[in-house]
């Protein structure tokens, strides 16, 4: 299978554009471009790194929006730094989904018959609106 999908696996993260999720506010939502938060000293290498990368990969670029949500640093248990937005203002006036994600229960029900199941962490899977785990079931 890793050879059959050699083009899937990369330390390059890609970009899925088979889907494009739409967020709907509610009708009390009011953009605000929230005031960032201080970046640590010790961090400020490899997040302005982090985001030149990002931005020169395509995967962010720069916006002109009237909603602004600060970044989160987060100092990872390997070392380095994890970069992430702090959407909590957005989402609190966010409609939710109709159709909820799979409670785990469901998902277990669903792979429990397989041969084969491999779970791996996705490349910086963190920083887009994607699930960070993916399931094969063989």
């Amino acid at each position: 299978m890793l050879d059959e999908f050699a083009e899937c696996f990369s330390d390059k993260p890609g970009l899925c554009d088979v889907i494009t999720h739409h967020i709907l506010p509610t009708p009390e939502f009011v953009p605000k471009q929230m005031k960032p938060y201080c970046v640590p000293v010790a961090f400020r290498a490899e997040v302005n790194r982090q985001i030149r990368e990002l931005l020169d990969m395509g995967l962010i670029h720069p916006s002109v929006s009237p909603m602004a949500s600060p970044i989160v640093c987060v100092a990872k248990k390997s070392g380095g730094v994890r970069i992430a937005c702090d959407y909590r203002y957005l989402n609190s006036y966010t409609v939710g989904d109709a159709y909820p994600m799979s409670t785990v229960g469901e998902t277990l029900a669903k792979i429990g018959p397989a041969n084969i199941i491999s779970t791996f962490d996705a490349k910086s899977g963190y920083c887009c609106l994607c699930v960070r785990k993916f399931s094969f079931v063989v």
